[in-house]
């Protein structure tokens, strides 16, 4: 992490000590930093941004970026250098997640991810017919009126700071969202009886767990947005 990494450093630059030095960025740090000034470019994004743009050029020789979802940073390049666990990929290979019996009332569709707005749970309810009450919001082309009419079930895994807040406004609005804590993505106990993977965050740079569903052959639902260009292939 070119950016995290060095805002802390102190000493002498990457650079004068070693030939050739890689920075991969793949966190959205300015996406957070947008969250929490309520969606304004306020100091703390720019002072984010030029900080992160003096530290890159000071200790990087190249910066690979995994989307074009980043602002373009000092000897900067987008290439996706992402990868999985052998796990996600051996359950792909086998053709698929081992499926287990589906009761009444199971969802076929889940969500993975830390539990935060700014992983797109905003758009969750939107799309689950819920209004957003949390201010203006962009609603990904890939869920069109008709799939938030049907108003699917998701079950969602995953803890996080803002859980509380999400579960209480999911049932305030009527949304179909489940919660069911955290859980191992490749735990196929958990995982086989899901078809369709649903992410609607458009804060991540490149989304792992996107990745590992696309590996383990379930369909997934996602934002069309520049940190989801790779999975359109």
């Amino acid at each position: 992490e070119p950016e995290h990494l060095n805002w802390y450093r102190n000493g002498p630059r990457w650079t004068s000590r070693f030939r050739h030095v890689v920075g991969v960025a793949h966190t959205n740090y300015e996406a957070y930093t947008m969250v929490d000034s309520g969606g304004k470019v306020n100091f703390d994004v720019v002072a984010e941004r030029v900080f992160t743009e003096t530290v890159t050029r000071a200790h990087c020789d190249v910066v690979v970026q995994l989307s074009r979802t980043l602002r373009p940073l000092p000897h900067s390049r987008v290439c996706n250098v992402h990868g999985v666990r052998k796990a996600f990929l051996d359950v792909g290979a086998a053709g698929g997640p081992r499926a287990f019996s589906e009761r009444p009332g199971d969802a076929r569709c889940y969500f993975l991810g830390k539990a935060m707005w700014a992983k797109g749970y905003d758009q969750l309810l939107v799309f689950l017919g819920g209004e957003d009450q949390k201010g203006p919001s962009v609603v990904p082309d890939a869920l069109d009126d008709h799939a938030a009419r049907s108003a699917p079930l998701i079950d969602c895994y995953g803890g996080g700071p803002e859980l509380a807040d999400i579960s209480n406004k999911s049932a305030v609005l009527g949304c179909g969202l489940r919660f069911r804590g955290p859980a191992d993505h490749a735990d196929a106990s958990v995982f086989g009886a899901y078809d369709v993977f649903v992410n609607p965050s458009i804060s991540e740079v490149l989304c792992t767990a996107t990745a590992e569903a696309l590996a383990m052959g379930k369909r997934v639902v996602i934002a069309r947005h520049p940190s989801n260009e790779f999975f359109y292939d």
